[in-house]
């Protein structure tokens, strides 16, 4: 889902063509900002997704290598108890 980037006099273009009206620097400059945060946010959510998915991945191997421990004690006392 990459998009393609624009040069900004491309952008500035389609504002103008879009509204056939001048459009001031402060509000393309406005509009640039805007969607520049727009990407950061995204990419914000993108980080702290994947960083909770390794997260959770971590917590399973662990929890897995536990239960794997406590399983194989529990079976070397039931063979201890059997002798």
């Amino acid at each position: 889902m990459q998009r393609k980037c624009l040069p900004l006099f491309i952008i500035f273009h389609k504002m103008m063509s879009s509204n056939q009206e001048e459009v001031t620097l402060g509000t393309f400059l406005q509009y640039i900002e805007d969607m520049g945060m727009k990407a950061y946010d995204g990419l914000v959510i993108q980080n702290a997704s994947d960083i909770a998915r390794e997260n959770d991945r971590m917590r399973n191997e662990t929890n897995l290598a536990y239960l794997k421990e406590k399983n194989e004690k529990r079976r070397k006392q039931e063979e201890a108890i059997k002798r």
